[in-house]
């Protein structure tokens, strides 16, 4: 006489469904253990109706997330902007007072090395100001994807071509005026950022600061004009009084464009300090409403390693039984 199996059947079928629905309980027990936090069902359970006040809440921390990575990408471009201008400051170093001195002694030898010394320094200046963060050009106003300066060789290039016919200290400024001004060749080839500033940062509503300092900026035309000045000038064959007049005029032209970088330096400085409080005040914003939110939301973590391991053996219990019951039943059915 075969036994049915069918009371067997119907008692392995619930067995899987709620091994099944154990497993679902173990997944979010262990999710509860690891985030510190209920899972959905019980958040809606816990809050008696409150749910819409948490998403609020959450919403909020969302967006103090986005802010603070803001934030860290503006303090990060500030930090690069300062060092590079601060190398811009440092490569010029003492050279305007050794270009004076030389003259003053009429020290040739010492002439040809304060050349060579502005030659490496308007290297280390273009080198600076093509600067990334990145993949975003620091220097280039809002025209980020290109390097904003010319080449050093491309720019004492360009100013010997402008000067080729210059046979006094007033050509020369006449020339360099034309290429360095409004609408010169510096603008429209060597510098090769955008036309535009960078948008400043938000910090609060309203309130915004600006990071953006361009590599046309007065202050770093008078730099690279002053250096590049004082590399030229011995090759077109200037009566020495011209010679002497247009390297004192490059010396006056770098401390006046240092004055300027310091200037920007400083005001990034004080832009980046503002950032830095705005980030402060953040920080503790986002510690208020987390405590506001995990009050709402927050699960005990020892209940719930409490929890997830009593549902762990319980699914183990399911599975053993589950598994004898579906050997049983195969062996009533092959009987």
């Amino acid at each position: 006489m075969q036994v049915s199996s069918f009371p067997d059947v119907r008692k392995f079928s619930a067995l899987r469904e709620r091994g099944a629905e154990l497993k679902r309980e173990v997944s979010n027990a262990f999710r509860e253990l690891t985030t510190g936090r209920l899972t959905t069902e019980d958040s809606i359970r816990n809050l008696n109706g409150k749910i819409g006040d948490a998403h609020l809440m959450r919403r909020e921390l969302d967006k103090v997330e986005i802010r603070k990575g803001s934030f860290s990408f503006a303090l990060t471009r500030a930090s690069i902007v300062q060092n590079s201008l601060d190398l811009v400051v440092s490569s010029i170093g003492s050279l305007p007072e050794e270009i004076r001195s030389a003259i003053g002694r009429q020290d040739q030898k010492s002439l040809e090395i304060s050349e060579q010394t502005a030659r490496s320094a308007l290297d280390q200046v273009v080198s600076a100001l093509n600067v990334r963060h990145g993949s975003r050009y620091l220097f280039s106003g809002d025209g980020v994807d290109a390097a904003p300066i010319a080449s050093a060789e491309t720019i004492i290039n360009s100013v010997r071509t402008a000067s080729a016919s210059a046979t006094t200290a007033a050509d020369l400024n006449v020339a360099l005026d034309a290429l360095f001004g409004p609408g010169g060749e510096f603008e429209s080839t060597l510098y090769r950022g955008g036309s535009g500033e960078l948008p400043p940062v938000e910090i609060a509503e309203g309130d915004r600061v600006s990071l953006s300092t361009k590599a046309d900026d007065q202050s770093v035309r008078d730099v690279i004009r002053g250096l590049v000045t004082a590399i030229v000038t011995d090759d077109l064959g200037l009566a020495v009084s011209e010679r002497d007049e247009v390297l004192r005029g490059s010396g006056d032209l770098m401390v006046k464009g240092i004055d300027g970088v310091s200037r920007n330096i400083a005001s990034i400085g004080l832009a980046e300090q503002r950032l830095d409080t705005a980030r402060m005040r953040l920080i503790a914003e986002e510690s208020v409403l987390n405590d506001a939110y995990n009050a709402m939301t927050g699960r005990d973590p020892f209940d719930a390693a409490s929890r997830a391991q009593e549902l762990e053996a319980l699914l183990q219990t399911t599975y053993t039984v589950t598994a004898r019951l579906a050997a049983l039943s195969f062996n009533n059915f092959i009987r």
